[in-house]
């Protein structure tokens, strides 16, 4: 038995379309992660959970939604400091189950 930890990839989600974030978690899926967070800022949180959403309408059955977490982040722009909302889904596949 291994005793290396479960590997966990991040996918930022930007202004690229949609497809883009869903093909790198499928890819990032297919090559051994177990887990995957999709995290969204902004005007992003939305396409975030479309993401997810369109992985375990369309290509994975065995997606399991393991965690959900919201916050604020705090960024600098020039002299001013603004709260940016964000949202990480952590999405990996159910053991023994495939579709």
């Amino acid at each position: 038995m291994s005793s290396r930890a479960p590997r966990t990839e991040v996918i930022i989600v930007g202004r690229k379309p949609l497809l883009r974030y869903v093909l790198a978690t499928i890819t990032s899926l297919n090559r051994g992660s177990e887990e995957v967070v999709v995290r969204g800022r902004g005007r992003s949180v939305s396409k975030c959970v479309d993401v997810v959403m369109t992985l375990k309408r369309s290509f994975f059955r065995d997606l399991e939604i393991r965690g959900i977490s919201v916050g604020t982040d705090e960024v600098r722009i020039g002299e001013r400091t603004i709260n940016l909302s964000y949202i990480e889904v952590r999405v990996g596949r159910r053991k023994g189950v495939r579709g």
